[in-house]
């Protein structure tokens, strides 16, 4: 079950870097002829698209019948609606306009997390006690983790709005500065304080993740003419997705974990 879940999960990680690929190669007119074969491609994306979709309902009927676990249980019934979202806003509305292919593209995001949730919970690591982690007062780890979860859902939406020629790319700096933020101060608040070990791991993985995505950003920031480097614009793309997305599930499973470990000290 925790396999089928972590497949599932970069399925669908596929199949968002497909998609925000294919819609730079539209925005610059770089984008593969009608019928054309290609990860890249329509055909290739709603082929991806369809593998990620079954894996997801297999994996919540799964959970549904196996699992003893009642919040994987709602959780992998959130992911299937999610899929049956994305079915009719790709399919259904195809082609997609700004708006529609804004909403698609933040619904996949949201469907990546469900599945990182799915696959904590069934994960071999949960089944056990967790090792408790005292929260030692101002700032809350808890409300941290669940403020920078927040932000890493606005960052990843503010970059598919401008993706979509929605908004303009200053909203999505400014906000790549607030995520920034509250990594910094996750990571510091954690690695510094000797009884947050067992949450170092998910934090100092953000803190990567985050860096790495900042410096794709002023990559993608500087090519002024991305048409007349579509490998380059497409690579970029793709590798700036796969970090944000992976950023976000990342704070998923940091903010699962501390919920789940951290203590309120008794007043």
């Amino acid at each position: 079950m925790f396999a089928l879940a972590l497949l599932a999960a970069a399925a669908v990680l596929v199949n968002l870097v497909s998609g925000a690929v294919l819609t730079n190669a539209f925005a610059i007119g770089t984008a593969n002829a009608p019928g054309t074969m290609s990860i890249f491609s329509v055909l290739g994306h709603r082929y991806v698209s369809e593998a990620a979709g079954t894996l997801v309902v297999i994996l919540a009927a799964w959970v549904a019948f196996a699992s003893k676990n009642s919040r994987a249980k709602v959780v992998g019934g959130l992911a299937v609606v999610c899929v049956a979202g994305e079915a009719v806003l790709g399919v259904v509305s195809a082609p997609l306009s700004a708006a529609v292919g804004f909403l698609h593209a933040v619904l996949a995001q949201i469907l990546l997390v469900l599945l990182v949730a799915v696959a904590m919970y069934t994960s071999p690591g949960w089944q056990k006690e967790p090792v408790p982690v005292p929260d030692k007062g101002w700032p809350s780890l808890r409300g941290m983790s669940t403020w920078t979860l927040g932000a890493l859902l606005l960052q990843v939406s503010l970059g598919a709005a401008f993706r979509h020629n929605l908004l303009g790319v200053l909203w999505h700096i400014l906000c790549a500065f607030v995520v920034v933020v509250f990594g910094l101060a996750m990571l510091v608040i954690i690695t510094q304080v000797p009884a947050n070990r067992p949450l170092r791991a998910p934090a100092i993985w953000l803190g990567c993740l985050l860096g790495a995505q900042v410096t794709l950003g002023m990559v993608l920031i500087s090519i002024s003419q991305p048409e007349k480097h579509p490998a380059v614009s497409a690579s970029t793309v793709a590798a700036h997705v796969l970090i944000g997305a992976s950023a976000f599930g990342v704070g998923m499973i940091m903010a699962m974990m501390v919920r789940r470990s951290v203590r309120t000290a008794e007043v």
